[in-house]
């Protein structure tokens, strides 16, 4: 018998189950976040909970800690300049004890959009359900950033990703845009 391939074998096997419930985060993806809660709560790849995709991307955390946890990606506005953009995903949560949301900021010389679903937040328990964040991408915007968040304890996974160039007509969710004051005085 060959003790080796038997022992790589076994290992193999072992590797593979470990992985499948937590992976590592796909390339291109990043956890950050801020606070207590970006270095002591949990981003990884779950192929245990997904939606439509051989795995998802989660927020883990345990215990409420200060501050917030994301998992993110960037890049390059060049594509959608002077375009209407939609990120939209499905995301399920669990006991979240605070909130949580998908985000989305387009950057020029400064922040020219952002939409982190802070006013329309993901609370407790739900099942999978889609998400969309719209924001204006400016002619001179040079990257576009987005993920999802996570602020206290719980779970959230995120599925189905899209980044996509929509029409005027849908109405943009940017938070700048919402926050603007109303100075008709009829």
């Amino acid at each position: 018998m060959n003790y080796k391939v038997l022992i790589a074998a076994s290992l193999a096997a072992i590797i593979s189950l470990a992985a499948s419930a937590n992976d590592p985060l796909p390339q291109g993806w990043l956890k950050a976040g801020e606070g207590a809660a970006a270095a002591k709560c949990q981003t990884y790849a779950d192929s245990g909970v997904v939606k439509t995709s051989k795995r998802s991307l989660t927020l883990h955390c345990d215990k409420a800690e200060n501050g917030f946890i994301t998992v993110m990606q960037q890049f390059n506005a060049a594509d959608y300049r002077g375009k209407r953009v939609r990120f939209s995903a499905q995301v399920k949560a669990s006991a979240v004890s605070d909130w949580g949301g998908l985000w989305m900021r387009v950057d020029g010389k400064a922040t020219a959009a952002f939409d982190n679903m802070n006013s329309r937040p993901i609370k407790g328990s739900s099942d999978w359900k889609r998400y969309d964040i719209v924001l204006d991408v400016a002619p001179d915007a040079t990257n576009i950033a987005f993920g999802m968040l996570m602020s206290g304890s719980g779970q959230m996974w995120m599925d189905d990703l899209k980044i996509e160039a929509v029409e005027n007509s849908v109405a943009v969710t940017d938070s700048f845009t919402q926050k603007k004051p109303n100075l008709n005085l009829n």
